[in-house]
């Protein structure tokens, strides 16, 4: 054996351990969340994109040396969490992770030990920590599973067509799926793409990291299914949760004016016209929901996420420097979501069921705490650190994406971003403290 690489393994893994334990102890404070409260919901529904997602959009069935471009890599889209946590700080237990998450991919071959858990699964789980949250997908593979509280959310999920037409699927990029959308043709397409992941380990690498195999339900044809399925649908005491938009804001970003230095009256306009159209597929979806509950006298509530400030992220902090110039970027930017949140906040004014949860305002205050600033202003990601915990399969000890930053003399700090567009799970535990806090 060689003594001297044993010990330096022993070592950095004590350091790392007591580095983790220090730190959750020190943020515990943040996240308490009052576990089985007394909150008027009997079932909770999620409907969404990619902060929602707990497992609806596949992981690859076999990866080989995954990297940041493997966004998908953990589903829910966020860093492993440690097994040392799993019932303890507010975090869901063993148990209520291994009926919840759908069955997990390999990476190099070997099964994974830990979950990725996002603010839908801490938050079922501070309610209702004895259920489980199924995800839509398991729930038509299995029917026979509880169904108290389902997921319909998918990562890479859009508002809809802002043109009109009336494509209800697409992929990962917001380019519309010809032809049919149906229950039976997204399962055929997740089915394909684990198929050909678990044939070869380098799939999307080969395909330039791609991801037009799976075919992803907009936010009306999610709606469509909840609606539809009588078994599952308008039951009484029922909570809804919607985020979505920003990767309808991202795509837009990505192709369009607003990376254009057009005269700022035009680019406005711009804008304003492509979010009304936004608003538009968000406001037609909810009314699904509400034509259907006002039909009986049962309780609802709807809760709509705002968007964050996503040049906080490290895929627009990277864009940004190639751009016209980075302070009028991140202004378009922020002007762009800033427009979206409010016309959201007016669309749904003085309606009784629906809330809107300003998310956004309270992540954006939280990017800016000291323990989030340093790897913020970096554009540093979790999954990019040197540790390489985060993409090794059978690691049950990582350090939660928390680490030392050099720049304030070894202050404990964490990472705000997991990959290129998620948050890190620790930020979700925020998310879902701050909607439990809000809810009646």
């Amino acid at each position: 054996m060689n003594f001297k690489k044993w010990f330096t393994t022993i070592f950095f893994a004590s350091a790392a351990l007591c580095l983790f334990i220090y730190a959750e102890k020190n943020f515990s404070q943040t996240h308490t969340l009052s576990v089985n409260a007394d909150k008027k919901m009997d079932r909770m529904i999620f409907f969404g994109d990619d902060l929602t997602d707990s497992g609806n959009y596949p992981e690859p069935a076999n990866v080989h040396l995954p990297n940041i471009s493997n966004f998908n890599l953990y589903v829910p889209l966020t860093n492993p969490v440690p097994a040392q946590l799993y019932g303890k700080e507010n975090t869901p237990d063993a148990a209520f992770l291994k009926k919840s998450v759908p069955p997990q991919g390999k990476i190099n071959g070997k099964k994974r030990a830990l979950y990725s858990i996002n603010w839908s699964l801490y938050l079922t789980w501070s309610v209702h920590p004895d259920q489980q949250l199924t995800t839509w997908y398991s729930y038509q593979m299995h029917p026979s599973l509880p169904v108290t509280n389902l997921n319909y959310a998918w990562a890479g999920a859009i508002a809809g067509n802002t043109n009109k037409k009336s494509t209800e699927c697409f992929d990962f990029t917001g380019n519309a799926y010809p032809g049919s959308c149906t229950a039976q043709t997204i399962i055929k397409h997740k089915i394909n793409y684990l198929n050909k992941t678990n044939h070869e380990a380098n799939y999307d690498k080969n395909l330039h990291y791609a991801f037009e195999e799976v075919q992803i339900p907009d936010l009306k044809k999610q709606i469509f299914f909840y609606l539809h399925d009588h078994t599952v649908s308008v039951k009484n005491n029922t909570t809804f949760f919607i985020n979505i938009g920003e990767n309808d804001l991202r795509n837009y970003f990505r192709l369009y004016s607003v990376n254009l230095p057009l005269p700022t009256t035009i680019l406005t306009e711009l804008i304003y016209s492509y979010i009304h159209g936004i608003i538009s597929n968000v406001v037609n979806a909810v009314d699904q929901i509400e034509k259907a509950y006002n039909q009986t006298s049962y309780n609802y509530k709807i809760y709509i996420l705002t968007v964050p400030d996503l040049t906080n992220n490290v895929e627009f902090y990277e864009q940004e420097f190639i751009l016209f110039t980075k302070e009028k970027f991140r202004q378009n930017i922020k002007y762009s979501i800033d427009t979206y949140n409010k016309l959201l906040a007016d669309a749904f004014k003085g309606d009784e069921h629906v809330i809107i949860a300003d998310t956004a305002h309270f992540i954006d205050q939280v990017a800016y705490q000291k323990k989030f600033i340093d790897s913020v202003e970096k554009g540093i990601s979790c999954i990019e650190d040197p540790s390489g915990n985060y993409t090794d399969p059978v690691l049950a000890l990582n350090k939660n994406c928390i680490y030392f930053n050099n720049n304030e003399n070894g202050a404990i700090a964490s990472y705000f971003n997991w990959n290129y567009t998620s948050f890190v799970s620790d930020i979700h535990k925020w998310i879902a403290r701050f909607i439990f806090s809000k809810m009646d």
